[in-house]
């Protein structure tokens, strides 16, 4: 489930519109704090740390990354 305090329906429904949007070559931000959530659907993603972004790239490279994972997963 993604967001803390979304519902479970909100949170199905934002898997959906992520497959959706991917089918159709569309984009779609999701700004969220569970990591391992947000990769079970993301292709890229992007983290901010302090403000700063410490890691962009493909989901997979995030997961790969030991230094990164130690941190976010």
């Amino acid at each position: 489930m993604l967001g803390s305090g979304l519902a479970t329906l909100v949170s199905e429904a934002l898997a959906r519109i992520q497959q959706i949007s991917h089918d159709s070559g569309v984009t779609v931000l999701i700004v969220e704090q569970k990591v391992r959530e947000v990769l079970k659907i993301a292709q890229r993603v992007c983290v901010l740390r302090n403000g700063e972004v410490s890691f962009t790239g493909p989901a997979a490279d995030l997961q790969d990354d030991q230094r990164l994972k130690q941190v976010y997963l």
